[in-house]
């Protein structure tokens, strides 16, 4: 039988991570991509039910092979498909709020694991004692071949309002959600005012989109420090290139 390989992972997804989910299966022949909706209402009261899911496809499409694009999902794979052989995309975040290690059979039985740092390879090779494959895979950014370096797309040749060419830029890229507000958008905004008394033409740029973008925005302003900020929103991947190549700095603490 010819190798095939069932990639699960979440839709709908977006982002950094999302970038790298999409880039890995690239890698692979005859790989099938197995999808199932991950808002947070599913994830929160039916998660057995995605599991069944992900249970009876991998049954059905009889892979040699699977990666799972979240540690969670695989945490019934050993017992119910010993034969077949996985691998596992390990998150910085899914595995740091692993306090009681439920994850931790996942990892050792694990014949693949892609970590996106160096830092998470070390904390996996470290409480979970992986001792198969673990390789560091960089969410990377694609730079169009399009892209003049030295057009509107760069920021310092075509800075927001209020923004100066001569500035030094803080770029931060991440999504602005309640749910997530571990990205630190919150802390950087804290910050802002002794950063700026000290480095006055400093001045940051926050892209990205979500529910929390509006009351970030009203913080920025209480805090007296709106006009030191930049909300770009969604960007196209040009500009985004262009942002990334012209920051200063990038900032996610």
């Amino acid at each position: 039988m010819k190798n095939k390989t069932l990639i699960i992972d979440s839709y709908p997804s977006f982002g950094g991570i999302a970038r790298l989910q999409h880039l890995v299966p690239e890698c692979l022949e005859n790989a099938e991509r197995l999808s199932y909706a991950s808002s947070k209402k599913i994830l929160a009261r039916a998660m057995n039910l995605v599991y069944l899911y992900v249970i009876a496809q991998i049954r059905l499409r009889k892979c040699n092979y699977v990666l799972y694009m979240h540690p969670y999902l695989a945490r019934l794979h050993s017992c119910l498909f010993s034969k077949v052989p996985y691998g596992v995309l390990a998150h910085g975040y899914e595995i740091f709020k692993d306090e009681t290690g439920k994850l931790n059979g996942v990892f050792k039985q694990a014949d693949t694991v892609i970590c996106n740092s160096r830092y998470v390879q070390r904390f996996i090779s470290d409480k979970y004692k992986a001792s198969k494959i673990v390789q560091v895979y960089y969410p990377t950014v694609e730079f169009p071949r399009n892209l003049d370096l030295n057009s509107e797309a760069s920021y310092k040749n075509s800075p927001g309002p209020g923004m100066a060419k001569n500035s030094m830029y803080v770029l931060t890229v991440g999504r602005m959600s309640k749910f997530e507000r571990y990205k630190g958008h919150d802390e950087i905004i804290e910050a802002l005012p002794s950063i700026i008394e000290r480095f006055p033409a400093t001045r940051f740029i926050f892209v990205g989109t979500g529910d929390d973008e509006d009351r970030l925005k009203r913080k920025s302003e209480a805090q007296g420090v709106g006009e030191y900020i930049d909300f770009k929103g969604a960007v196209s991947d040009l500009e985004l290139a262009g942002l990334y190549n012209n920051a200063d700095i990038f900032l996610m603490p």
